[in-house]
C-alpha cells in the first residue's frame, strides 16, 4: 500500500510506502533541483569553516563555488583532519575528509531513496561538525577499511589492489581543529 503525498516548495510527489518502494522509484529521479540547498549549504559551510578556524583554503574561492569546483580546507594543525568539497552535477556535493573518508550528500537522490533536502543538510553538517570537533576515527586492519563518527560507524571490503590493503593497524583520530 502507498500513499501519495505532495510536500515541499516544489510540490514533488514522496510515497510513504508500507512496505518496498514503488518498483518504478528505483533509478528514477524527479526534481534533483531539491538537492540544490544542500550544494548551498555546502558552499556555506565551507566559508563558515574558514573563518571560524585557522585553516588554509585552496583555492580561494571567496565564499563562491560553483560545479566540479573543489574547494580544500586544511587546518594549520596536521594532527587534524583535513576536508575538501566538491559540488557535483546532481546536484548534491561530494566530501572528502580525514585520510579516506568519503561521501556523497545525498546519497543517491533517487525517488524510492527519497532523502528528505533538510535531513542530508544535518548530515552534512553533523559529520563535518564531527571532524572539526575531533570525534572522526578512521581505520584499517588491511582487509577493511572504518570510520566512526557520531552518527555511527561503517566499514568496508579493500579491494585486492587497493594501496591499503594489508596494511593492518592504521588509525586516525583527527584532533580537534584550532579556533580563530
Amino acid at each position: 500500500r502507498t500513499e501519495r503525498l505532495r510536500t515541499g516548495p516544489l510540490r514533488h510527489t514522496r510515497y510513504v510506502a508500507t512496505d518496498q518502494p514503488r518498483p518504478d522509484a528505483n533509478g528514477r529521479v524527479t526534481h534533483p533541483e531539491r538537492y540544490e540547498v544542500v550544494r548551498e549549504a555546502a558552499t556555506v559551510l565551507a566559508h563558515e569553516l574558514s573563518h571560524r578556524f585557522v585553516v588554509s583554503v585552496e583555492p580561494n574561492t571567496s565564499g563562491k563555488l560553483t560545479v566540479g569546483t573543489t574547494v580544500a580546507i586544511t587546518p594549520a594543525d596536521r594532527s587534524c583532519g583535513g576536508i575538501s568539497f566538491t559540488l557535483t552535477d546532481f546536484p548534491g556535493v561530494r566530501v572528502e575528509m580525514g585520510a579516506w573518508f568519503s561521501a556523497h550528500f545525498p546519497r543517491c537522490g533517487c525517488d524510492a531513496c527519497d532523502e528528505i533536502p533538510e535531513d542530508v543538510i544535518r548530515e552534512l553538517c553533523d559529520v563535518v561538525e564531527d571532524l572539526v570537533a575531533g570525534r572522526l576515527v578512521e581505520w584499517t586492519d588491511g582487509a577493511r577499511l572504518g570510520v566512526v563518527h557520531s552518527r555511527g560507524s561503517g566499514w568496508s571490503l579493500l579491494e585486492s589492489h587497493h594501496p591499503l590493503r594489508g596494511h593492518a593497524g592504521e588509525r586516525h583520530e583527527w584532533a580537534p581543529w584550532p579556533p580563530r
